[in-house]
């Protein structure tokens, strides 16, 4: 059973979209926005794409980020899967088909801080996040982005009138 997953990132060079190995860093080995091109590191914007064997069949996943954190933790995860299953471990089915509700996620918060917190920290708190669900575009947690936090609702509670110190 095939233990190993390999990072490319797909890049644009000219006017085509093509996948390039990564270049680690020489003294950590830590994974860097560059990629090899006509045998040297070149600095190219770009997404990682994971890509692996299973049964036999190549998989891809494109990471939809160039973020090398998120890629080098994502690999590292995925390693570790297809070890567990090399080695006969059961793995639980991916959560990455369930989209966890941001309506749910935040009753379930909001109940925990009631049980556990002063009743107006709990007030303040259900407020704020009441706010926040009906500002947000999206319905599930995973789609949230900075951006959302950072300028849709930081503009609808300066819509409101409400001070700097409050936003």
């Amino acid at each position: 059973m095939n233990r190993r997953a390999n990072l490319t990132k797909l890049v644009k060079i000219g006017t085509r979209w093509t996948y390039r190995k990564p270049v680690h860093t020489k003294k950590t080995g830590m994974l860097t926005n560059r990629v090899w091109h006509s045998g040297k590191p070149v600095e190219l914007g770009g997404v990682f794409v994971l890509r692996w064997y299973e049964s036999g069949v190549r998989q891809r996943r494109n990471l939809k980020t160039g973020d090398t954190v998120i890629a080098s933790t994502e690999l590292r995860r995925l390693q570790r899967l297809l070890e567990a299953k090399a080695d006969g471990v059961p793995v639980a089915a991916s959560s990455e088909s369930e989209k966890r509700s941001l309506r749910r996620s935040v009753d379930e918060f909001l109940e925990e801080v009631r049980v556990n917190k002063a009743k107006k920290t709990y007030q303040a708190f259900k407020q704020v996040l009441q706010n926040f669900v009906s500002v947000c575009s999206h319905s599930d947690m995973g789609s949230i982005t900075r951006k959302d936090v950072m300028v849709h609702f930081v503009a609808s509670l300066q819509d409101q009138g409400l001070s700097e110190r409050t936003q």
